[in-house]
């Protein structure tokens, strides 16, 4: 049912809005103050791509600007081009992020990577080289090099 003027408010839950996070420019103080500005709104999150052809700045160099910005509003990648990655240094940047903004960062590498599979497999795309080597490959090296311990004990 499509909701019209005269029902009432929803009530509940915040909507959550996210806005790709305006591309870094020459004046460096008037993008940070879009961004500050950005931040004191009722929007939830800012977001960057990787994608070659539509991006004009590494998402992982403006994920790091974005994060010493914002105080409040939570820090996304879109399309995080993970297959020319490193994953070990993504890993790396995403948790320097995530300190670097007090933990605004939306999703880990790892999440992010399991809900891109998730999706392939359910519009039954088979990629079967997802990158050099597929995540799950990489992941037990990642956790060793953190120092996490496998949740089965295994690690």
């Amino acid at each position: 049912m499509i909701p019209t003027r005269s029902d009432p408010p929803v009530t509940g839950a915040a909507v959550k809005t996210a806005l790709y996070a305006p591309p870094v420019e020459p004046d460096i103080e008037r993008w940070r103050e879009k961004i500050r500005h950005i931040d004191a709104s009722e929007l939830t999150a800012l977001s960057v791509s990787d994608h070659f052809l539509a991006s004009r700045q590494d998402s992982i160099a403006a994920l790091a600007a974005l994060a010493a910005c914002t105080d409040r509003v939570r820090l996304m990648a879109l399309v995080p081009c993970n297959d020319y990655r490193h994953p070990v240094l993504t890993h790396e940047a995403a948790a320097t992020i995530d300190v670097l903004s007090a933990g605004l960062l939306v999703g880990t590498v790892e999440e992010c990577t399991e809900q891109l599979l998730e999706r392939r497999e359910r519009l039954g795309l088979n990629y079967v080289d997802f990158g050099a080597t597929g995540f799950a490959e990489v992941a037990p090296l990642i956790h060793e090099l953190a120092g996490i311990r496998d949740p089965a004990g295994s690690s």
